[in-house]
């Protein structure tokens, strides 16, 4: 367009300088200078002004060029960049009517289908383009609502604003339309492809629903859990509330047997031994003996009751001292004596070469001992061993009470410690009893800060260790002095 302006002003100014040029010469040639009193000086003059304007064009000319050549530069300059543009790029002129597509627009209408059946004609007006698009299908539009989306199209192009408008293709594509008036009146169309973006839109919804259901379910499952534990709490206090009364009956209930049974078991020595001169029957006196073995051997069991309700209660204390390990196994090992005896079972205590002084109580300590030391004797054969020994390492002293017996199996473990729970066997079918030894021998060692650990093998034996802190230890200055 430029070349064409600049020629077309070369060519009338050559076709000017030649006429007054010619012009002048046959003015000059046939003198018709004289006819007209014209003065030779002066048309000499004419003649230099005529080669001076001839010279002044000849510049001007020059200037035409290079400013051909700049408008040339730029035009190129715009042309690549609206070439190089990713996205697409329509221009139509002051009547509507399309006077270029880039190569970008080019591309993707081929990509979306719509260069087969609706192909971008030069020349044509936006509302005949934009009817053949929505006729092919190619367009994402509801069921009869064609006309006025073609209505609504062509008001926003016919009076652009700038704004964008997003429109969504069959294939799924979605793009950006932004229009703007330029200045000769035509319309600028720019198309940007936001496919990907529309997607990752779509998935951030997704994403942000899931989080969302996630957080309800979420909130629903806090205000269960704050509705169990509630009820966990009910539980507890009216568990604990139970366990009390419990405890209280049963430390109520054992005051009371043991004051009947005082006084059977002084009975029954009375019958033993008569002390107002009567000689008593030897039937009598074997019969006394039941007596008084069935009573203490009550009165142990209301003891261990009692001692067990008072500690879930939290009202046992411990009256520590300190005291010598080898001692109070010693007194231990005398009070069952006989009844290893009569079971038929040895019972050795091997002694530490350095004596061992413990900060315990020293009556709970022996209680606990005895309990243990009673079960192996109960649950150990004839000529069955059992063995007692210690260890004493930086962070623990360990009592160990290791027996012959009949053993444990793994899963029944757990269940010792069960407060009246008695294991399923056939040796224990024979000794009735209440099962608290082991629960309350576990509960003393736990006042002391300590715990009870078993290993058993079915047909091995058993090994029971009463731990202590090493913290319970006294210094071995304090133990020698």
């Amino acid at each position: 367009m430029a070349d064409a302006r600049i020629g077309e002003i070369r060519r009338r100014i050559g076709l000017a300088v030649a006429t007054a040029s010619a012009t002048l010469l046959i003015v000059v040639v046939t003198g018709w200078w004289r006819d007209v009193w014209i003065d030779g000086a002066l048309a000499a003059g004419a003649v230099v002004l005529l080669v001076g304007i001839s010279i002044w064009l000849g510049h001007a000319l020059a200037g035409l060029d290079l400013d051909q050549r700049r408008a040339v530069a730029a035009e190129t300059r715009v042309r690549d960049a609206i070439e190089s543009l990713s996205d697409g790029l329509l221009l139509w002129d002051a009547d509507d009517r399309l006077v270029m597509a880039n190569p970008a627009m080019t591309r993707a209408e081929a990509r979306r289908g719509f260069a087969q059946q609706t192909p971008l004609e030069l020349g044509a007006t936006f509302e005949a383009l934009i009817r053949r698009r929505v006729q092919s299908g190619l367009l994402a539009i509801a069921s009869g609502t064609e006309e006025r989306y073609i209505e609504h199209r062509v008001a926003l192009h016919r009076h652009p604003t700038g704004e964008p408008i997003e429109e969504r293709y069959a294939s799924g594509d979605w793009v950006r339309v932004t229009e703007r008036r330029t200045s000769d009146g035509g319309v600028v169309t720019i198309v940007t492809d936001i496919t990907d973006l529309k997607r990752a839109e779509a998935e951030m919804r997704y994403v942000n629903e899931q989080l969302a259901a996630q957080a309800e379910g979420m909130v629903a499952a806090a205000d269960r859990l704050r509705e169990v534990n509630r009820e966990a709490e009910a539980a507890r206090i009216a568990a604990e509330e139970a366990n009390r009364s419990k405890s209280e009956f049963l430390t109520t209930m054992s005051h009371e047997l043991r004051t009947p049974l005082t006084a059977v078991l002084g009975f029954a020595d009375v019958i033993i031994n008569p002390i107002f001169g009567a000689e008593t029957p030897e039937q009598f006196r074997e019969y006394g003996g039941y007596i008084k073995a069935s009573g203490e051997h009550l009165l142990l069991l209301i003891n261990d009751m009692l001692d067990l309700a008072k500690i879930e209660a939290g009202r046992m204390e411990l009256r520590e001292a300190d005291t010598s390990l080898d001692s109070a196994v010693r007194a231990v090992l005398a009070m069952t004596k006989e009844r290893a005896h009569n079971q038929g079972v040895a019972v050795t205590w091997r002694a530490p070469s350095e004596p061992i002084l413990l900060r315990v109580d020293e009556i709970k300590l022996k209680q606990a001992l005895i309990n243990v030391v009673a079960n192996a004797i109960k649950f150990t054969p004839a000529h069955g061993r059992i063995a007692i020994d210690v260890e004493a390492t930086e962070a623990t002293v360990d009592i160990r009470v290791a027996d012959t017996g009949i053993g444990i199996k793994p899963e029944d473990i757990p269940k010792v410690f069960e407060p009246y729970t008695q294991i399923d066997s056939a040796v224990a079918s024979q000794h009735r009893g209440t099962g608290l030894g082991m629960p309350l021998a576990l509960s003393l060692m736990q006042l002391h800060g300590g715990t009870v650990l078993i290993e058993s093998e079915v047909g091995v034996g058993t090994t029971v260790t009463l731990r202590l802190p090493a913290t319970r230890r006294v210094p071995e200055l304090a133990a020698a002095s």
